[in-house]
């Protein structure tokens, strides 16, 4: 949730939030929001995998397969198809936050029942397009509730229904939890449009914990007996009765934050409903054209989307027994963990990082396009490299200790039966790396990608879709492979999927005219020696488990233990410096470092790297928030004098203006922030030099170990070693220096970027207020609020660029005089974290030289 911005006190920034959240500050960005959306998902899914290991104990392997696939596949079928293409559209056809709602006594905007309908390019108006249209999907969400649980229920006979007791009041109360769901998507869109995300945070997080404690309750209460064949009473009643609650707590927790609200008069009742709009041109309407279209087609879309999603419970559904279903479903829940809380965060920070680094490079010059094209495809060979190699680590010690893994979780009825666990999860470790690397390429092709590219990569989805379920079908059904079948269905369509991404990023490069002699399969993997030594750990862990055994808790240690000894005599070392040394690609335009490189080695790579993250990171962190303060500082003044004939209008949008800008540039700060690591990562090994001690300084240590005062010597010896060093290292850090701050200024793209920021935060649209032409007296203070910050530029320059602005007729006056405005901020960005890089220079120094001496 944003921070209200009263426009008495706009400069401040201050204002306390009302009532229930006076304790709770507001989230100031988007990024920080999303901070709060990772957390959720790591505790929910640690709280869920470790409560899970319980109810395993007191629960069948089909009844488990039954609540987490059949009725886990309902539940998503419903919620999909019926909110996910307007949920997508609405978040899109939202410009940046929305404003926040005028009570009744002030709105002059129709809020009631039978009042004028609203002007749908005010800010409120913009905002009741988003509400009005949110209510389809609960519309949506009936129909599809009836006929999903409508067919289930039909395939439910008596046989089954005795088998399993409360099916299909199960299947009814995991639609009803669907429902419940649906019928408050208006009151989530709008927390979503404002960016409440505390909201969310909490209300999702208290569903999830109370979700979590009636599954165990229930499934411990019912293991006393009363079910089939001396079953667990409950069995899959607990699972629904659990999903239910989580729905009930869904509802009304979005229900309470409004109505509350409401209470307090911060938005009106009827806010909340759908009204009549008005366009421009006096045409009435209830829902947007454009927004109802794009939501539609998202919704069609999303129907493929479900099936490339889901497929897998879809095919084990409906090739294999119940109890295979809950083995792969068991298999999977320890699968996520991996892909949820590493393999995701990679995924969607490399595909925002490629994004920046590589889709607005027109407004460079040809040299800064080179270099980016050149780092882009560093970092991605770095992250393939990372995930062959983590791959390599499941494959050759996760394959021969699931058994072990799954005895000391949930026991021996699942380590030494129920389907064979232990083999379907090593099958599972093979398809670890397969996973993360198509994460990693996908993610670059969706970054990169143009809309003709991504069109035809949906068409490819229908046949990567069609080669799953033909290897489905031959794993599973010829075959009769079970769970293993369909884990090996998932590795044959995520190979295919590899291919073609990786065909289309060979391409993408050869078409912006960058060498490509990298970028072959062969490169991916490590040093032969690595790879030896991975399969000679692999066989002794083999041996281990044949022949030590994992039965016994005296068995586990040992076998576990060979397999640490394994595990430390691996070359990653070895390895990291050979990843490291290929990363780089030389060219002509890179300067000569030759001179200052010192052979043999003693600070690592890791250190180097952290140090110098550290360093760039608190400038950039520094420098934008300045920046941030100052905008925001300057930006009443600025807006409000466009529209002197319109004082009413522009006071009350300036409110939402402050607070769209602030998030945004808050966001363009953690994307910054969080580009410096990777940024480090790829420039250190395009420079030539090594934390070392040189070849003569070590034989001179080793000369002096026959003298009498061998001490004071190597002392001497240390002391012109660090010297030269840190002299050596100022002048590369100068040239790393420049080739950062030119890396973060195009990931600014301060063109692009004030465009969109001003685009997205500007609430009124009206194109009949024509500002009119700054006095001069207002464009010199204008200017003195810039020129404070940038000496170099002067108010005479800055009144005829914005003189400029206003006699240009193609465009509104008004956007393009503060798009302006907002550029000469952030394109001094650039030139700011240069020279702080610079001024700080020896702060890095004294950290990376403390490190040296420490390690010496």
């Amino acid at each position: 949730m944003s921070p209200k911005i009263d426009p008495s006190s706009s400069l401040n920034n201050n204002k306390d939030d009302d009532n229930d959240i006076d304790n709770d500050q507001l989230l100031s960005s988007t990024a920080k929001g999303a901070s709060y959306l990772i957390l959720l998902q790591l505790i929910s899914r640690m709280l869920t995998f470790i409560l899970h290991q319980v109810v395993l104990r007191y629960t069948t392997a089909a009844t488990f397969g039954i609540a987490s696939v059949k009725l886990e596949l309902l539940l998503s079928t419903i919620l999909f198809i019926s909110r996910e293409g307007y949920r997508c559209a609405l978040v899109r056809g939202g410009d940046g936050p929305a404003a926040e709602p005028v009570p009744e006594s002030t709105s002059k905007e129709g809020s009631t029942i039978g009042a004028a309908p609203l002007r749908d390019n005010s800010a409120i108006g913009q905002e009741q397009k988003i509400t009005n249209i949110s209510y389809i999907p609960t519309a949506l969400g009936l129909v599809t509730t009836c006929l999903a649980c409508g067919y289930y229920l039909n395939t439910i006979d008596d046989t089954v229904a005795s088998i399993y007791p409360y099916y299909r009041t199960s299947v009814m109360l995991f639609g009803a939890a669907a429902m419940i769901e649906l019928c408050v998507e208006p009151l989530f869109i709008m927390g979503l449009n404002r960016m409440y995300f505390q909201l969310r945070v909490a209300v999702e997080g208290v569903a999830v914990v109370l979700r979590c404690l009636i599954t165990f309750a229930l499934t411990l209460w019912g293991a006393r007996g009363g079910g089939a064949d001396g079953g667990n009473a409950y069995g899959i009643l607990a699972f629904a009765v659990a999903q239910f609650a989580y729905g009930l707590v869904i509802a009304l927790g979005y229900a309470g934050y409004f109505m509350e609200k409401v209470r307090s008069k911060e938005m009106t009742m009827s806010s909340l409903f759908p009204k009549q709009l008005i366009s421009s041109d006096g045409r009435q309407y209830w829902l947007d054209p454009a927004l109802t279209t794009l939501g539609s087609t998202l919704t069609k879309q999303s129907l493929l989307k479900h099936v490339l999603t889901e497929g897998d419970k879809m095919l084990i559904s409906a090739l294999s027994s119940d109890g295979d279903q809950g083995v792969y479903a068991f298999v999977v829940n320890y699968g996520c963990l991996v892909v949820r809380i590493l393999f995701q965060p990679l995924e969607e920070t490399g595909r925002t990082l490629f994004s920046k680094l590589l889709n607005k490079t027109e407004t460079a010059n040809e040299k800064h396009v080179d270099d980016t094209n050149r780092m882009a495809m560093d970092i991605l060979m770095l992250i393939i490299r990372f995930h062959v190699i983590l791959g390599l680590v499941f494959i050759c010690f996760g394959t021969n200790y699931t058994a072990t893994l799954i005895d000391l979780l949930v026991g021996k009825k699942w380590s030494q039966g129920e389907g064979n666990a232990p083999l379907v999860l090593s099958f599972y470790c093979l398809y670890v790396p397969i996973m993360g690397i198509n994460g990693i390429t996908e993610g670059f092709v969706q970054a990169v990608a143009s809309k003709s590219d991504l069109a035809k990569l949906s068409y490819y989805m229908v046949g990567f879709s069609l080669c799953f379920m033909g290897a489905g079908v031959l794993f599973m059904h010829v075959l009769q492979l079970g769970a293993i079948g369909l884990v090996l269905a998932n590795m044959v369509n995520l190979g295919i999927r590899i291919m073609y991404s990786w065909s289309y990023i060979v391409g993408f490069f050869k078409s912006r005219g960058t060498s490509t002699t990298q970028l072959t399969l062969a490169s991916w993997l490590p040093s032969y020696m690595t790879l030896a030594a991975f399969g000679a750990s692999w066989l002794v862990t083999l041996w281990s488990e044949q022949w030590i055994g994992w039965e016994s808790f005296q068995q586990k240690l040992l076998h576990i233990g060979t397999g640490v000894l394994s595990a430390s005599a691996l070359p990653l070392q070895h390895d990291q410096q050979t990843v490291l040394q290929h990363t780089s690609i030389a060219t002509k335009e890179k300067p000569d470092l030759s001179p200052y490189v010192i052979p043999s080695t003693t600070i690592n790579s890791y250190t180097l790297s952290n140090s110098l993250t550290d360093y760039y990171e608190s400038i950039v962190d520094q420098v934008m928030e300045t920046t941030i303060d100052d905008i925001i500082t300057s930006a009443p003044h600025s807006y409000t004098l466009l529209y002197p004939d319109h004082v009413n209008d522009c006071q009350a949008s300036l409110c939402p203006f402050i607070h769209a800008l602030r998030d945004h540039l808050n966001f363009m700060r953690a994307n910054l922030i969080a580009s410096v690591r990777p940024l480090v990562d790829s420039n250190l090994p395009t420079l030539p030099l090594k934390m070392t001690l040189s070849s003569s300084s070590s034989s001179s240590s080793r000369n002096n170990n026959d003298n009498s005062d061998m001490d004071d010597d190597n002392d001497t010896t240390m002391a012109s070693t660090a010297h030269t060093m840190a002299t050596q290292l100022t002048e590369t850090l100068i040239v790393l220096n420049q080739r950062m701050s030119i890396q973060l200024g195009l990931i600014v793209n301060a063109n692009e970027a004030a465009e969109i920021i001003i685009r997205q935060s500007v609430p009124l649209t009206n194109s009949e207020q024509q500002p009119r032409r700054p006095r001069h007296q207002d464009r010199s203070a204008s200017s003195s609020l810039h020129t404070r910050r940038t000496p170099g530029k002067s108010s005479a320059s800055w009144n005829s660029e914005i003189t400029d602005y206003y006699n240009d007729k193609d465009q509104s006056k008004a956007t393009k005089a503060m798009t302006e405005w907002l550029h000469l901020w952030l394109s001094e960005v650039e030139s700011i974290l240069y020279a702080q890089f610079d001024d700080r220079i020896q702060d890095v120094i004294q950290a990376i030289m403390e490190d040296f001496l420490v390690e010496e």
